[in-house]
């Protein structure tokens, strides 16, 4: 007891000594409006691009920024990289500048005017940007404030087009089913899934051309007896030249559709895409058997062992009858 108490006061010594005190965490929420902008342009001209920027935590002090990026994998993380590119841009404000920093008060907000300068002789094609808003920590000596730092993004989509056409050029590059397995019967090649688990159905498509996309069309699924189930695409961008996974409203984490309800039988799935008028058309489709393999597998190793055991205690009744000696009995 003695050296609890004495371990306490020590503590009590220590802080009250080194003039620490108790600092509560202060809220940060930042956001900006619209959170992504795409647009057609023509070289030559100068874009205005008003966005809003909100506090609803604490005062902060922040830094506008604007980046180059690209595309990094198929679920549409980007690579941000320096400011590089034909394109100028500024802040119509003069309290704002771009790389200074300003504050912005708590539930305050700002509207903020981004021109956008298109050279002349610039090639068709897109260019992408992203306005980046970071929070700048205060002094070290400054324990009032959000230490951390947060960091909100809006990509710029910009397209150079002359006459407003769009390449589109999509493919399909791959649609499957996880977890799946394909056997060679008679030489066709099946595909197998097991039902008793959550199935994911995953789409990609590849864009070749020099203009993001947007797709738009439905998944569909179709037993071998009964009524199909549509499920609607996303409208999802997939960048020039890279492949995207696209979405469906059922879609679950990093899977274009997540399958809950029990399965068993044939079915035929297909996939309708397009990118809006006078677009191609991708149809892509695939079957495969559906079966709740592991939960089968676990009824017939239950009635098997139900079946063993029957099968020993019906033998070993029978020995047990077979050594009772008979007793012969008068009357």
């Amino acid at each position: 007891m003695k050296y609890f108490i004495s371990l306490l006061i020590a503590f009590y010594l220590f802080f009250t000594s080194s003039g620490s005190r108790i600092v509560y965490a202060q809220q940060a929420a930042m956001s900006i409006i619209p959170v992504e902008y795409k647009t057609i342009a023509q070289p030559g001209s100068i874009l205005s691009l008003p966005h809003t920027l909100q506090n609803t935590g604490d005062p902060l002090t922040l830094r506008i920024d604007i980046h180059s990026f690209l595309p990094s994998s198929s679920n549409g993380e980007m690579i941000i990289q320096d400011l590089s590119g034909p394109i100028s841009f500024a802040l119509t404000s003069s309290d704002i500048q771009l790389g200074t920093d300003t504050i912005l008060k708590s539930q305050e907000q700002k509207n903020i005017t981004l021109l956008a300068t298109i050279p002349t002789s610039l090639l068709e094609k897109d260019y992408y940007y992203v306005v980046t808003v970071t929070s700048v920590p205060p002094p070290m000596g400054d324990s009032t404030s959000v230490r951390s730092s947060i960091t909100v993004t809006a990509p710029l989509l910009i397209t150079i087009s002359k006459n407003g056409t769009i390449d589109m050029k999509a493919t399909t590059r791959s649609l499957t089913i996880n977890p799946h397995g394909t056997l060679d019967l008679l030489g066709v090649k099946t595909t197998f899934v097991d039902s008793t688990y959550p199935l994911f159905i995953d789409y990609i498509i590849d864009n070749s051309g020099k203009n993001y996309l947007i797709t738009q069309g439905n998944v569909q699924l179709v037993p071998f007896i009964g009524g199909k189930t549509e499920y609607p695409l996303n409208n999802t961008v997939i960048l020039a030249h890279s492949s995207r996974l696209i979405h469906s409203d059922m879609n679950e984490a990093n899977h274009t559709l997540k399958l809950k309800d029990p399965l068993f039988g044939k079915y035929s799935l297909a996939v309708r895409a397009n990118f809006g008028t006078n677009s191609p058309l991708l149809i892509t489709s695939t079957t495969f058997i559906a079966a709740p393999f592991t939960f089968m597998l676990f009824l017939v190793s239950v009635a098997v062992l139900l079946y063993t055991i029957a099968r020993y205690l019906a033998k070993r009744q029978s020995q047990i009858s077979e050594y009772i000696p008979y007793k012969e009995t008068t009357v």
